[in-house]
């Protein structure tokens, strides 16, 4: 009798994530003079919003590897770093597919300024919102293969709606460089929207063609964006 032979699965997340993580880690070995110590910080802009986006912090935890560079901000995270990167150890700011809000401004104005193509945010429940997961692979991550988008959808970070009336007090963009990487097929955030940020910011700009999740479907773009960042921050 023929023996069968054991289908091999390919794991739900690919090596993606890994090539961008290896890369910001080699960034950090190059550029780890300064400690942005962004956990302190992230503690700090938690006392002072009350009850913030509780992932807000997952961008602190990344640029302490960065450590000399700034902000990765990834959506809802950014306008925590576009208020941290105040701090004098902070040299720029990267924006992946994100929020790049004034001083001033909210997430909630600038998503009426020009409304993003999807529209299947949900609540979760305690005041917090998260995409539904049923519409999550075309609104998100159309770009990534089903089962990837599937698994991003179920630990999916809930979101407060408290994040989006919450004002920036002083965009550190407005004293330090920053970079941009627009996702041209984002249905998150619309990416008139971000080119209208990054062009209002100064920012060096790119253009990824990609969903909102361009750091997963295009890592090595990203990543290169980042190492960018990190060598011409001054």
């Amino acid at each position: 009798m023929r023996r069968r032979r054991k289908s091999k699965r390919s794991p739900l997340v690919r090596p993606r994530q890994r090539k961008i993580n290896e890369t910001l880690e080699a960034v950090a070995a190059r550029q780890a003079s300064l400690d942005c110590r962004l956990n302190d910080i992230w503690r700090k802009e938690s006392e002072r919003h009350g009850h913030p986006n509780r992932s807000l912090g997952l961008a602190f935890s990344q640029c302490e590897r960065l450590e000399s560079l700034a902000g990765v901000g990834l959506k809802f995270v950014q306008p925590a770093i576009t208020e941290a990167g105040n701090e004098p150890q902070v040299r720029g700011l990267v924006y992946v597919a994100a929020f790049q809000p004034d001083t001033g401004e909210t997430l909630g104005s600038l998503l009426q300024k020009m409304p993003p193509a999807a529209n299947s945010t949900i609540p979760a429940g305690e005041g917090y919102v998260i995409v539904d997961p049923k519409a999550f692979h075309a609104d998100f991550a159309a770009d990534l293969p089903a089962n990837e988008a599937n698994f991003m959808a179920i630990s999916q970070v809930p979101i407060s709606t408290s994040a989006f009336g919450t004002p920036i007090t002083n965009a550190a963009w407005r004293n330090k460089p920053s970079w941009y990487a627009v996702a041209t097929q984002d249905r998150e955030i619309n990416p008139d929207l971000e080119r209208f940020m990054a062009k209002r910011a100064g920012s060096t700009t790119i253009e990824v063609k990609g969903s909102h999740a361009i750091y997963m479907s295009q890592p090595a773009i990203v990543a290169k964006l980042i190492e960018t960042a990190a060598k011409e921050a001054k």
